[in-house]
């Protein structure tokens, strides 16, 4: 076997390419597989090079192996870490700088997955934005792995080899492959299992991951059975290891089992092309798997690495500042393009060789000059579309006045006013100097205050704790749901008319349906059921004059799986749960969360604009709009709209007046909580919810919102 291939070259490329157009552009839906089938040739490649020298020298030396890793891996991720650090903090806000940083430190020490996982991140549906060092999570998983798989080997290999004949190496090989087959068999017994419990700790755990890597090292193992393949087989194999990995690429989704079962076909694809090409002149006999071996594929395979390091932190970075337009994404593209070829021919080729002698090798200088023509090139196209657009106006008095009366004609008072601000702040193009909080602090601060905040904790259910309101209150209301309906308890409890008091008894991660709802806390998950069993048992103690029901409308999916609830799940599930208390409670009231588009702590940054981070009524918040509003139906209940407090036109500002609406995707500030309790308590009083009398009636008609009206047969239950 020879110690280069270009077939390996050019898996690293196709690896790398279908990673970075799915961090990009989303683009293959399966591109995350490339990581695979890096972990399967890093296994296939290490274990040789240790099997090979074990051969040769009859032992394994660990230090010659962990120096090697160090010059191969260190110099350019200390590189991309003290970038990535610096551009963040001249970039991002406050908050995200500081977790990049932090993000930072873990990477350098190889325990990013570790992190993301304590985090509760869930690759695949995570609310908060992505880090720019995220994907060093990949980089932890094997670097873990490498700790103990030298001395694993020289033990297994110094224990089978009791003679240093050929045929003692070949029984300690087949002892090897046997440790190693059960190794893999039971990291993907794991895998499968923990895929199915708990998926988003899943996708970045080693001891489910180990498997893959121990796949490659099981072939490596092998390798010399694989020498004997017929010469008329391997064309066969390149090419159905080939078309296993396009097709994986291709079909394996966000909502596919992953790691384990989805990761079994580019697994196998890469075994097979690694497989195909064993024999010592595996160059010559693969000249036609030309996508693999062409020199553009061999040059972007030896980019890999640095390819892998630099396009998320210049995706993360990058396109907020530049949009998401196919020009911008180009020049995204062209800049980690540039930003790897000098990192590689600079830093990495020659620190990796130890070839720096005061001249570049020939490749190294032409690389090294179109390295820096592409990065001459991006930064042009970068600064040219960071120039600002507009003059940063504001609505002149006269506007004012105008959307005024136009908000006074359709609106009762309160909405009216708030509705004015709403889309006041629509038409500025600056933030606001005087923000109160500013971005950065409502990004850094919680979603609820301390009081609430206890109150949703998964564990325990606190009545007495958690009530509010008159202390000789004959009536009485509860809040439950997931942290939304702790975001509303601020607002729901500074508007009580007199007698009556309020209870919260909804918790963080926790919905209010019958199925337990994936979320990445691990513990939110495992005390769900539990939680709203005692929510259940309180609310038929009290006996309530109201329930107000409140859950987030970002898509889902139930334990277990990868597809989200679709909006009838949701009603069937919603109703299930609550339909057994009706009998318990006075009326059912289901408060519409704020719409969920733009996270505000993904597009804020010290460049941005208000516009950058203006949200819309997404489809999927109105199809789970109209499935509440249907449910309302079902239980002779009321639902109340949010959107007339957070958006105008289906467009949602950032700030209203000098307050930023919300702290993250979904959860509104504690400042905006209050902001918008005029025009909350307005509307439950227009329905006859609950006012200054106490009494219940029949919802008032709801009013015409003003013209023009984008309205897109939204179903408005007030």
């Amino acid at each position: 076997m020879p110690a280069g291939r270009n077939d390996i070259q050019g898996l690293r490329a196709l690896a790398v390419l279908v990673v970075v157009g799915h961090h990009l552009a989303g683009r293959p839906a399966g591109g995350f597989v490339g990581v695979d089938v890096f972990f399967v040739v890093s296994g296939f490649l290490i274990t040789g090079l240790l099997l090979r020298e074990h051969e040769r020298t009859g032992t394994i030396s660990f230090r010659s192996f962990y120096a090697r890793r160090a010059r191969r891996l260190l110099p350019a991720a200390v590189l991309v870490l003290a970038v990535t650090v610096a551009a963040s903090a001249l970039v991002l806000g406050a908050t995200r700088a500081r977790d990049t940083a932090v993000d930072a430190a873990w990477a350098l020490v190889f325990a990013g997955n570790w992190h993301v996982a304590a985090e509760a991140v869930d690759y695949f549906s995570a609310d908060g934005p992505a880090s720019p060092l995220q994907h060093f999570w990949s980089l932890a998983v094997e670097e873990q792995f490498y700790v103990v798989w030298p001395a694993l080997l020289a033990v297994v290999l110094g224990l089978a080899a009791r003679r240093t004949t050929p045929a003692g190496a070949r029984q300690a090989r087949r002892v090897l492959g046997a440790t190693v087959a059960a190794l893999a068999a039971g990291s993907l017994a794991w895998a499968l299992h923990v895929t199915a419990t708990a998926p988003a700790a899943a996708y970045f755990s080693t001891a489910a991951r180990a498997w893959e890597l121990a796949a490659g090292a099981l072939l490596a193992v092998a390798a010399g059975a694989c020498t004997r393949l017929p010469d008329r087989l391997r064309p066969l194999l390149s090419w159905a290891g080939l078309a296993g990995i396009v097709a994986a690429v291709g079909w394996v989704a966000p909502t596919t089992a992953f790691p384990a079962p989805g990761a079994l076909l580019p697994v196998v694809g890469t075994l097979l092309v690694l497989a195909a090409g064993t024999r010592a002149d595996a160059d010559r006999q693969q000249r036609w798997l030309w996508p693999l071996t062409n020199p553009v594929s061999r040059y972007v395979g030896d980019l890999s690495y640095a390819l892998y390091l630099w396009h998320l932190p210049v995706i993360v970075l990058g396109v907020p500042l530049l949009g998401d337009a196919a020009p911008a994404l180009a020049g995204v593209a062209l800049l980690t393009l540039g930003l790897a070829a000098a990192s590689y021919h600079l830093v990495e080729d020659p620190l990796r060789h130890a070839r720096w002698s005061g001249r570049l090798r020939t490749r190294n200088r032409y690389g090294l000059a179109g390295a820096v023509a592409t990065v001459l090139v991006a930064a042009t196209t970068t600064v040219v579309a960071l120039q600002p657009s507009s003059s940063g106006t504001t609505p002149d008095p006269a506007e004012v006045a105008e959307i005024r009366a136009l908000t006074a004609a359709a609106y009762s008072p309160a909405v009216a006013d708030l509705q004015t601000a709403v889309r006041v702040a629509l038409a500025t193009e600056d933030w606001p100097a005087d923000l109160s909080p500013g971005v950065d602090e409502a990004i850094a601060q919680e979603d609820v205050p301390a009081d609430v905040d206890r109150c949703g904790q998964i564990g325990y259910v606190d009545v007495d704790g958690c009530t509010w309101g008159d202390p000789d209150a004959t009536r009485r209301a509860v809040v439950v749901g997931d942290s939304i309906s702790l975001s509303y308890v601020v607002t729901l409890r500074d508007t009580l008319p007199d007698g009556w008091s309020l209870t919260a008894l909804g918790a963080f991660g926790c919905a209010f349906t019958d199925k337990v709802r994936a979320h990445p806390d691990a513990d939110v998950v495992a005390g769900c059921e539990h939680r709203k069993e005692l929510a259940t048992d309180a609310i038929r103690d009290l006996e309530p004059d109201l329930l107000v029901v409140a859950n987030m409308y970002v898509p889902r999916p139930v334990i277990g799986k990868r597809v989200p609830m679709t909006p009838e799940e949701w009603r069937t599930s919603t109703a299930t749960q609550v339909e057994p208390l009706l009998d318990a409670v006075g009326h059912v009231v289901l408060l519409a969360p704020p719409p969920s588009d733009v996270n505000v702590a993904d597009c804020w940054s010290r460049v941005s604009s208000p516009a950058d981070c203006e949200g819309r009524v997404t489809a999927s918040w109105e199809a789970m709009a109209a499935a509440e509003v249907a449910l309302a139906a079902d239980l002779d209940a009321t639902y109340v709209d949010s959107r007339d407090w957070f958006c105008a036109e289906d467009r949602c500002p950032a700030f209203v007046g000098t307050t930023p609406v919300k702290n993250d995707l979904v959860h509104m500030t504690q400042a905006y909580q209050r902001v918008i309790e005029p025009a909350v308590a307005e509307r439950l009083g227009e329905l006859g919810i609950y006012g200054p009398s106490g009494a219940w009636g029949p919802p008032t008609p709801s009013r015409t919102p003003p013209p023009p009206s984008t309205d897109r047969g939204r179903a408005h239950a007030v």
